[in-house]
């Protein structure tokens, strides 16, 4: 595992490697867990380790998004230390945004 953020009521878990398993391990996965991610030390899973072979994760290809007027005036707020509500942007030759 590379960490571990929170991203609102939701965590990213960010992983550097991972491993195919040849078989289906029973009982790993609890009714009601988050499936696919368990929580648990690697010595309590019936997993040979030193049999796996690791590969690296692939990376995320980045593709620029547009920024929603909300998702700005949230991060501007942030930055700022005050309520979305109080953020105003002009856009040059424009209009001022105020959603």
């Amino acid at each position: 595992m590379d960490g571990v953020s929170q991203d609102g009521d939701r965590f990213v878990i960010k992983i550097k490697r991972f491993a195919r398993l040849k078989h289906p391990i029973d009982d790993v996965w609890t009714p009601g867990g988050s499936n696919p991610v368990h929580y648990a030390r690697m010595s309590e899973l019936p997993i040979p380790l030193k049999t796996l072979k690791w590969e690296p994760w692939p990376s995320a290809e980045f593709v620029e998004q547009p920024l929603t007027m909300p998702q700005a005036k949230r991060g501007l707020a942030l930055t700022f230390g005050v309520d979305p509500d109080q953020i105003e942007i002009t856009i040059k030759g424009g209009q001022a945004w105020s959603t």
